[in-house]
Parts: C-alpha cells; structure tokens; sequence
C-alpha cells in the first residue's frame, strides 16, 4: 500500500471533519402541499397586448380578443406575450399586467 492510500485510509470522513453549511434562509419553512396553480383570463391577456400594440403607435385591431374568454396558464401566457416569468409575475404585481386567478380552492 503507498504512503497516501495509508493516509487517505487512516483519515476520517470529509463530513464529518467539517460543519455542514447551512444555504438559503435559515428561516424558511419548507414547502407544505403542491405548488399554487394559476392562471390568466385570456380576454385580459389579450387587452393588455391590444394597449401595448397602440402604445407602440401600430394597430390594435391585430390582436383578436377570442370570445369566449377562457384560462391561460403561464406557458401559454409567455408564448403569447413574448414575456418571461419572472415579468409576468413582476409587471403583475405594479398593476401593468393582469394579475393571475388562483385556481385552488
């Protein structure tokens, strides 16, 4: 057996030579039940593109509002709007983007 395989052998576990590091908020409380699930009322989704699209000085009049409304989850949300999660969710919370129906109950 060579020098370092004996010392390698002869020392203890790297876990239990060092503490365990604590990430995040030590606060937090985990996660209780499955996430919220959510979604947009497409009639309003589409208003808020129809206001943008006018706002940029084009034609409204391109974005069809669909009758009748329905719910849009957030992937179908983001393809449309060309918007990412965390700006849906952002703009939403300053009142420039509708905010989400809470589908639990």
């Amino acid at each position: 057996m060579t020098d370092s395989a004996a010392s390698t052998a002869d020392a203890p576990a790297a876990d239990a030579r060092l503490p365990k590091r604590r990430r995040g908020n030590p606060n937090a409380q985990p996660p209780t039940g499955a996430p919220r699930a959510s979604a947009w009322l497409s009639t309003s989704v589409y208003e808020w593109m129809r206001d943008r699209i006018s706002a940029a000085g084009g034609d409204p009049h391109q974005i069809q509002i669909e009758q009748p409304a329905r719910l849009m989850r957030l992937p179908e949300v983001r393809r449309v709007t060309g918007l990412g999660t965390t700006s849906i969710y952002t703009l939403g919370k300053k009142g420039r983007f509708p905010r989400p129906i809470s589908l639990d109950s």
